[in-house]
């Protein structure tokens, strides 16, 4: 886990500004609110913080923090500093995944307080999101037509390595009646021999 960590680190931080792998560490010890999370993380949190200290969104979520490589964890996602926040918004958006899977993205690398809050604003804002919104209209459901005689219409797979066999099934539509061969092979050629 740890080192997945650091290779989340470091990903991270290249995308973010390519030509300075410690831009992620720099920009969190010039954050006046993460610096001081990072100091309670490692030395302990105080007994008692103000309402309205903006290291407070933090304490409730101080279990699940910690420090690594001059980086602050929660999880195994890294905890951005506010002015890395954009760039980073960006590079989770770049696919114009729409909201959900952006979410989704983000839940499992990085983490800051309001990230919904940000991909959904940035997400609404979007014109290429925007555009591609709405799903593309389903194709209307075309039954199969019933066929007339046995044999006339079937259906072919293979169950492969179940119950240590491969296994040939065929399944005439008329009567609904699976024939089942075992295989020694799932080739063209021993689907054709087998009679």
């Amino acid at each position: 886990m740890m080192s997945t960590s650091v290779c989340q680190i470091e990903a991270l931080s290249l995308q973010v500004i390519p030509a300075d792998a410690n831009s992620m560490r720099k920009e969190l010890s010039k954050d006046p609110v993460l610096s001081k999370v990072m100091r309670y993380t490692r030395e302990g949190w105080p007994t008692r913080l103000e309402s309205n200290d903006p290291v407070e969104r933090f304490r409730k979520i101080a279990e699940s923090l910690s420090a690594c490589h001059g980086c602050l964890l929660h999880g195994c996602r890294v905890v951005v500093p506010a002015n890395l926040r954009k760039q980073v918004l960006l590079i989770l958006h770049e696919g114009h995944f729409g909201m959900q899977r952006t979410k989704q993205l983000a839940r499992t690398v990085v983490y800051w307080p309001n990230i919904d809050a940000d991909i959904m604003d940035l997400c609404r804002k979007c014109t290429t999101c925007a555009e591609h919104q709405n799903e593309p209209t389903k194709a209307a459901l075309h039954p199969w037509m019933l066929p007339e005689k046995p044999w006339s219409r079937i259906h072919v797979d293979h169950a492969i390595n179940f119950m240590g066999y491969n296994w040939l099934i065929v399944i005439d539509s008329y009567a609904k009646y699976p024939c089942i061969h075992a295989t020694q092979s799932i080739s063209t050629k021993s689907t054709t021999d087998l009679r």
